[in-house]
């Protein structure tokens, strides 16, 4: 595995752990439904593992720490919308 792979998966990692609970709760709120609300967040983290190199923060980091926020909210917020206009 590349350096590039395995910081963009630690990446991932951390905006995962840093974001999946809020994106619940909104998909959650939009939605009503616990089964749309776990494909919205599902599309979410697509979006986001695609667009990884796109992530606000800081290229350098590969620790994940609790209460880091290396990464824009808005960012992720955008992908939920849009998720939940189509669900």
């Amino acid at each position: 595995m590349s350096r590039d792979h395995a910081n963009a998966q630690e990446r991932f990692r951390c905006l995962y752990a840093e974001h999946v609970d809020p994106i619940l709760g909104f998909a959650m709120r939009r939605t009503g439904q616990a089964d749309d609300a776990a494909d919205i967040v599902a599309e979410t983290f697509l979006v986001a593992w695609r667009r990884i190199d796109e992530v606000p923060g800081r290229v350098d980091r590969v620790q994940c720490r609790p209460g880091d926020r290396a990464h824009d909210d808005d960012w992720m917020i955008r992908p939920s919308v849009s998720a939940t206009i189509t669900a």
